[in-house]
């Protein structure tokens, strides 16, 4: 349920409510891996065609950034877009660091075309679907009582479906103790080509990296960040 809330009508703002049922779930230091790469799969494949483009038509947030506002016909563009606003907004936070502009630039200039340009183009172009835009360990869950996997937390949009992998191979997540992306891809392959989805899922970890440095503030964050560009 939702709705507005009925504030006193001298209030200069307007609030809202969201109500959810809650959900008991088990105490686990890790998602299970078959569960949760069907449940991923089956949401990327059955949103296949509800939109023909990139984006959402509403804005939505990764904690307090916007990442992701309006529709984008190219793949590499939106992408794009989320990896210059979240380096702007660590910038901000973080303070300026030349070597990282570097990095980002370079990541921007040379690796997005390399990697994801030819996934625009009418020949093997990608199909938006939509993808759950934060899917570490802590927002899947297992059902105390019935078993059931949910994911949660969602701050989703329509992208790339190996996108949605990234957050499994960041070293600040425990998932990336474990090889999820492999039992995912039994049931959605990679995009072609095939051969450079380590590639492609290392790049798109780039903002993942960087939306974690504006949450974990600090010098080790920037060293890592820039020890991940230079991977990338």
């Amino acid at each position: 349920a939702w709705g507005k809330l009925q504030l006193p009508s001298t209030s200069e703002i307007e609030a809202y409510f969201y109500l959810a049922s809650f959900i008991e779930f088990e105490t686990l230091e890790l998602p299970d891996i078959s569960a949760t790469a069907q449940t991923v799969a089956k949401l990327h494949i059955s949103s296949m065609g509800a939109s023909d483009a990139f984006g959402s038509p509403i804005p939505m947030y990764d904690g307090l950034f916007c990442h992701v506002n309006g529709w984008e016909k190219d793949w590499s563009v939106l992408f794009s877009k989320m990896l210059w606003q979240v380096y702007l907004l660590d910038e901000s936070i973080n303070g300026f660091s030349e070597e990282c502009n570097i990095l980002v630039i370079q990541t921007l200039g040379i690796l997005v075309p390399r990697l994801l340009g030819h996934l625009d183009r009418s020949v093997g172009r990608i199909r938006p679907c939509f993808i759950h835009g934060d899917l570490w360990e802590g927002n899947i869950g297992k059902e105390v009582a019935s078993g059931r996997h949910y994911i949660f937390g969602s701050n989703g949009y329509y992208g790339h479906h190996e996108m949605e992998l990234a957050y499994w191979r960041t070293k600040h997540h425990k998932m990336s103790s474990r090889d999820y992306c492999t039992e995912y891809f039994k049931h959605h392959g990679p995009s072609d080509p095939a051969s450079e989805v380590d590639d492609r899922i290392r790049l798109y970890g780039v903002k993942a990296c960087l939306m974690y440095g504006i949450n974990e503030q600090g010098s080790k964050t920037k060293d890592r960040q820039v020890s991940f560009l230079h991977k990338a």
